[in-house]
């Protein structure tokens, strides 16, 4: 004879199982949107070096790209995007700071890019 109300066996494993891996996905997500996130600062700190090195280019020139490549490659996934410009006679360097959006409430990690090279000069050329 089987009793009438077997138990249900696995319904706590399942109870227990779930919400960790709910969590374990939303982490894998953020951590994907994090790379993607660093990808684009160090996309935009390329873009905003190569105005910035030009031979014929300013502090100004950078900052103007900057302002540019903050709309188009920061988008809605980079928050406080800050883009610092500098430029000696010698010397263009570029970082970019920011925070990322995701699915995590409350936790918005960093990302940074600091790329430099020299400047380019008029009528001279840098070998690859």
């Amino acid at each position: 004879m089987r009793p009438r109300h077997a138990p249900e066996r696995g319904s706590t494993d399942l109870v227990l199982v779930l919400p960790l891996a709910m969590t374990m996905v939303m982490v894998l997500v953020q951590l994907a949107m994090w790379a993607h996130a660093q990808h684009r600062a160090q996309a935009m700190a390329e873009q905003v070096l190569a105005a910035t090195r030009a031979a014929d280019a300013s502090t100004a020139t950078g900052e103007a790209r900057a302002s540019e490549v903050t709309e188009d490659l920061g988008g809605r996934l980079l928050r406080g995007t800050d883009v610092s410009v500098t430029r000696t006679t010698a010397t263009a360097t570029v970082q970019v700071r920011a925070f990322i959006r995701g699915p995590v409430p409350g936790w918005e990690p960093p990302v940074h890019a600091e790329l430099s090279a020299p400047v380019e000069r008029a009528g001279v050329r840098e070998s690859p």
